[in-house]
């Protein structure tokens, strides 16, 4: 049995590269999208919406505020005298430094005694 040769494959290869192609052009959108910016403007500026579970009674009126007796401005305070500064107090004296005993001296060494020479004999004639 003979193979189909090199020549169909070769077409086949560049009919589907070229189908894909037209399918991406028909699928892409006319105009680019245009993505949001992220940052201040997309946080929602709405007020809050307060929520009352338990709801309000509109029998209770308002207490009425009693206005604020008016207080009279205190007097300035006198000042304070500043208090004298406190003396230094005298340094304590450095204690002396002990003298350093003084060391033993060394006992001298005793001479030792030399040892008399033993005379020559004398040679015998």
């Amino acid at each position: 049995m003979k193979t189909a040769g090199n020549l169909p494959k070769a077409a086949f290869l560049i009919l589907s590269i070229t189908l894909a192609a037209i399918a991406l052009v028909f699928a892409s959108p006319r105009e680019p999208m245009e993505l949001p910016v992220l940052g201040d403007s997309s946080v929602n500026t709405a007020p809050a919406v307060k929520i009352s579970l338990a709801g309000q009674k509109k029998d209770e009126p308002k207490p009425a505020r009693q206005p604020e007796p008016v207080k009279e401005p205190e007097p300035d305070p006198q000042p304070e005298p500043k208090p004298e500064p406190e003396p230094k107090p005298e340094p304590k004296p450095k204690p002396e430094p002990e003298p350093e005993p003084e060391p033993e001296p060394e006992p001298e060494p005793e001479p030792e005694p030399e040892p008399e020479p033993e005379p020559e004999p004398e040679p015998e004639p």
